[in-house]
């Protein structure tokens, strides 16, 4: 299996992190934000998937039924 090296998107996963809501020099988003690449993923190293409210759940729905 080949290791490649990926530049992290933080614009993608940050906005949907359980920690979006602290202060970017506070960890664990400190320590996320100091790591640039992650192997084998574009993830962010301690990226955690937030709970989503109810409207976010109802477009989500709303969106697979069109796709």
């Amino acid at each position: 299996m080949e290791i490649r090296e990926h530049i992290v998107d933080f614009d993608t996963y940050c906005q949907n992190c359980k920690f979006k809501d602290k202060e970017d020099w506070k960890d664990p988003c400190s320590t996320c934000l100091s790591i640039p690449t992650n192997t084998n993923s574009r993830k962010p190293l301690y990226f955690e998937q937030r709970e989503l409210t109810k409207k976010e759940k109802a477009e989500l729905r709303k969106n697979k039924k069109k796709g």
